[in-house]
């Protein structure tokens, strides 16, 4: 006798049965660079660790990005000299609370000073009622542990910036002034005087770059 034909309804659930004993694996961000070759990516800043693994790729930059999205392109592409990754003016009036938070957070991951404090300005006034108060407080503690970095308050730097940068993209400078910062701290708990000494100038130089 010929095979029943079944139901649409029963088909769906016997194709969701067979799809469930063979569960989708996230993809590498290896494997995904594989599976869509290209030399440039248009990655919305929503997707976090998809911008986490970009900036942290050796062979990508940075180009260029806007409110919602930014431009990567690999580094074996040659660029006009001219060609500029950041254009404040897609930042001088955001109207939206969580885009402005990923605005702050890429910004602050690439080093791109003015648009961290132009966009804070904003979530700290006209954006702040469409924010998390907790979003919120560790943005304002990152200008604060740049402000006690510099003030040479080591001890109260550390911890604004963990503070601040918890659960973060963290991009080169900040990672670079947290392991200084660690170590700082642990020269003072062995009583290093020297070793305290031998941070102290890459500190202050790293400080100076990033002007509250």
């Amino acid at each position: 006798m010929p095979a029943e034909t079944e139901s649409p309804r029963q088909a769906l659930v016997s194709a969701r049965q067979r799809a469930s004993q063979f569960p989708l694996r996230p993809y590498t961000f290896t494997e995904f660079l594989e599976k869509y070759p290209a030399t440039t990516a248009v990655i919305d800043l929503a997707k976090r660790e998809c911008v986490r693994n970009f900036l942290r790729a050796s062979d990508w930059r940075v180009v260029f990005y806007g409110p919602t999205a930014a431009v990567f392109v690999q580094k074996s592409v040659s660029l006009p000299e001219t060609a500029s990754r950041f254009a404040p003016e897609p930042f001088a009036s955001l109207r939206n609370g969580v885009t402005a938070l990923r605005v702050f957070e890429f910004a602050a991951a690439v080093g791109d000073d003015a648009t961290v404090w132009r966009v804070l300005r904003q979530l700290e006034t006209r954006l702040r009622w469409q924010v998390d108060a907790v979003d919120l407080r560790a943005a304002v503690a990152y200008r604060e542990a740049y402000q006690a970095l510099h003030a040479a308050n080591y001890a109260a730097a550390r911890d604004l910036f963990n503070q601040a940068l918890r659960d973060k993209t963290i991009g080169d400078r900040d990672g670079l002034i947290l392991l200084f910062l660690d170590r700082m701290d642990a020269a003072v708990a062995q009583n290093k005087a020297s070793d305290v000494e031998i941070y102290r100038p890459a500190l202050e130089k790293l400080a100076a770059r990033m002007e509250p």
